[in-house]
């Protein structure tokens, strides 16, 4: 936990109490082993019906009908990456890192985490490897029937940047807004989005291990490192929600009667064909249903906001 949290190194375990450096290293692998397999199930699962529901109250409560979370990546600086993986690991800062794409909520809790990818890719690339989108192709994932703009959607979406693909399932800001309307959705999505980065911020604070240069060897080493602070994360949060420590809970009156939200539990005993796949795929990457989603979100917001005023 001292390694974990203060981010020191086998060295000076060794200085301050007595400890090989070898000894610490092992001691830390078989730490956050335990703590994968133990916690690792119930703190990295995906959202549940329950999970969906309490994700689409937040949202809704701040003017964003069906979205259940922001989604982006982190990147842990590898010191002792090997010298035949440094061209694919070194990325845009000149470093070696290892990517972490992450979905996270206005709790800060993360519901998604993809960690390995080399530091060379950039967020859409990740997204390419990522299993992100695979459980609403192939029909695991809950279907979510909201209303915006008096327009009926069945996809959730996550808030990204604008890098990302224009796929239903993500709402992107104007890169150059020109209407008062444009910079207020604007305005609220980069104020919204910013969950993630807060997100990533509490992480590395608690966590001071993935804020210094990673001194392991091991790629998966550093994954199974990795999870274990999202999952000692994600408890706490679990933990003061369950407590009533969190301000930003969200009660039964957040729904508004103008903006019913349906969710329909999985169907895992019923595996989709591959027609099926690609028609769920068609949807997600729909391009005119996302241009379509973001002008209804933006007059959503733009009533809404005058409503609240």
């Amino acid at each position: 936990m001292r390694m974990l949290a203060t981010g020191t190194s086998g060295e000076q375990q060794d200085d301050k109490f007595r400890m090989g450096k070898s000894t610490a290293i092992e001691c830390l692998h078989r730490f956050c082993s335990s703590i994968v397999q133990g916690f690792g199930p119930q703190a990295l699962r995906s959202p549940t019906v329950e999970d969906l529901n309490y994700l689409l109250k937040q949202s809704l409560s701040q003017g964003w009908p069906g979205c259940i979370g922001s989604i982006d990546c982190m990147h842990w600086a590898w010191n002792n990456c090997p010298s035949a993986w440094a061209g694919m690991f070194t990325g845009k800062e000149g470093t070696s890192t290892v990517v972490l794409e992450a979905v996270a909520d206005s709790a800060c809790r993360f519901w998604h985490f993809f960690f390995g990818m080399p530091g060379s890719l950039n967020d859409l690339n990740v997204l390419d490897w990522s299993p992100l989108l695979n459980d609403a192709i192939a029909g695991r994932s809950a279907s979510v029937s909201y209303t915006v703009n008096g327009r009926q959607y069945s996809v959730p979406y996550w808030l990204a940047d604008g890098i990302y693909p224009k796929h239903h399932c993500f709402v992107k800001t104007i890169a150059s807004p020109q209407t008062r309307k444009e910079n207020l959705f604007s305005m609220m999505q980069e104020s919204k989005r910013k969950d993630i980065e807060r997100a990533f911020g509490i992480l590395q604070s608690r966590f001071h291990i993935i804020t210094v240069p990673c001194k392991l060897w091991s790629r998966d080493a550093m994954c199974t490192v990795m999870k274990t602070c999202v999952i000692l994360h994600n408890m706490i949060v679990d933990y003061e929600q369950s407590h009533g420590l969190d301000p930003g809970y969200i009660g039964d009156e957040a729904f508004a009667p103008e903006n019913p939200i349906s969710i329909v539990g999985r169907e895992n005993n019923v595996p989709l064909s591959m027609e099926e796949k690609l028609i769920e795929l068609s949807k997600i990457r729909d391009p005119s249903v996302h241009s379509q989603l973001i002008s209804d979100l933006m007059e959503h917001l733009w009533q809404w906001v005058g409503d609240n005023e």
